[in-house]
């Protein structure tokens, strides 16, 4: 925090966190399509709304990301640098 204080919070539409969750858990830990259905109905989509979105406010910078991953990265790595330079600029002055 003494070097950069930056809280990002990466906004993924309930849908595309759906398909990647089951992309993910087909391929890598052997579970069905509908069991990845029936957990994200039961369980994920809600603990995401109590838990996840309500931080949404206390981001600095939302970041949407409905594509690809290596993109949202790139924006919050240029944003960082940017804070960085400023920092820098400002300890200078």
């Amino acid at each position: 925090r003494a070097l950069l204080d930056l809280a990002f919070f990466l906004d993924v539409p309930d849908e595309v966190r759906l398909a990647r969750r089951i992309a993910r858990d087909t391929a890598e830990r052997g579970r069905t399509r509908r069991s990845v259905l029936s957990q994200f109905e039961a369980t994920v989509r809600g603990a995401h709304a109590a838990y996840v979105e309500p931080t949404k406010a206390l981001a600095d910078l939302v970041l949407y990301n409905v594509g690809r991953v290596d993109r949202v990265a790139e924006v919050a790595a240029a944003v960082v640098v940017e804070q960085m330079a400023r920092r820098r600029l400002a300890e200078v002055a």
